[in-house]
């Protein structure tokens, strides 16, 4: 349940933090559902009175592309595969057309909904030329918690915290942890919702007495206040007694030149234990195979951080908010065992 004053508070304080005006001009490529667009591509342009265009679907790209050109737009909210198609395609005359008719009026771009690959950070940014600010939220808190903004920025993080907007890194028993070191990340502030409607047991486990909400992501505050996200709590791998973050093991393979997209999940195996397995779909005209994948992650990972297979997909299943949707794989790996070794 999210109040009216959870909503302007996150309103208030985005804007403050964003320097957003009157001036600017929005697009809504976001479904209206969900928190991000309804904070950031209505709440706030309307709080302000700055006009927003609202895209019916985002594909075909073309016809919203020439709206940005035509409605002048100034701030661009999008999640982060829409950025990685659009600095993919940027290329040759494509990139001019974007980044001189499509954004050249765009003062910044917002990422969030997923994590923003630092390679997607640097193509999109090199080849639109537009910055590209990566926020962290969730619908429990209206949903911004942190945002980089123009004046201060860190590739790799998610930012500071918004003002009024109180983060801690938690060890498990409601005890912060110091900077840079590595725990579940709990919020307090304005923005934190009332609780579940109608689940006043499930609000008991995530909201705390004195305000804080356990996020169920870990993460690490860095000395000057800046936030790195390194995997939801659900999807951290236990190998040999280890914890391995997915992430990791996804950036792995996102570097090979072949591959697009890459999901990693683990996999419970008898041995009470959990398997590493990887889904990736492979860059359009390029081809690979599960050996070559697997040698390229033996080159970059340790070995109980290494996948014990790798399948090849068409696409990865997604939601509507283009997140991948991990249970998904789960249950399509624990249907299909791996096949051979990779030791």
């Amino acid at each position: 349940m999210l109040t009216h004053s959870n909503l302007l508070a996150n309103v208030r304080a985005s804007i403050a933090a964003l320097g957003i005006d009157s001036r600017d001009r929005f697009l809504c490529l976001l479904p209206m559902f969900h928190v991000f667009a309804w904070t950031t591509c209505l709440c706030i342009p309307l709080s302000l009175g700055c006009p927003v265009t609202i895209v019916e679907s985002i594909r075909p790209p073309r016809p919203w592309l020439k709206l940005m050109f035509r409605r002048r737009i100034t701030v661009f909210a999008a999640v982060p595969q829409i950025y990685a198609v659009l600095a993919e395609q940027a290329k040759g005359w494509a990139k001019w057309l974007l980044r001189l008719l499509a954004f050249g009026r765009v003062r910044f771009c917002i990422s969030g909904a997923a994590p923003l690959l630092p390679d997607v950070l640097r193509k999109f940014e090199e080849r639109i030329g537009r910055p590209l600010l990566e926020g962290y939220g969730l619908s429990e808190t209206s949903p911004v918690v942190s945002v980089n903004t123009l004046e201060q920025r860190r590739p790799g993080s998610v930012g500071r915290t918004l003002p009024d907007v109180s983060v801690k890194i938690d060890d498990g028993k409601g005890r912060a942890l110091p900077s840079g070191e590595e725990g579940e990340i709990c919020v307090r502030g304005p923005n934190v919702m009332r609780g579940y409607l109608n689940q006043p047991e499930a609000t008991k486990e995530v909201l705390s007495q004195d305000g804080w909400f356990r996020t169920g992501d870990v993460g690490m505050m860095d000395a000057e206040g800046f936030l790195f996200i390194r995997d939801r709590i659900k999807d951290m791998i236990i190998s040999k007694g280890l914890k391995i973050y997915s992430m990791q093991v996804e950036e792995a393979l996102l570097g090979h030149p072949a591959v697009a997209e890459a999901a990693v999940v683990g996999l419970p195996n008898p041995s009470g234990d959990e398997t590493i397995k990887g889904f990736v779909v492979l860059k359009a005209g390029m081809t690979a195979d599960k050996a070559g994948l697997l040698r390229h992650c033996q080159e970059r990972l340790p070995p109980y951080k290494r996948p014990r297979d790798i399948e090849i997909l068409d696409e990865l299943p997604k939601n509507s908010m283009h997140k991948v949707l991990k249970r998904e794989l789960r249950r399509r790996g624990a249907r299909r065992p791996p096949e051979g070794r990779t030791e």
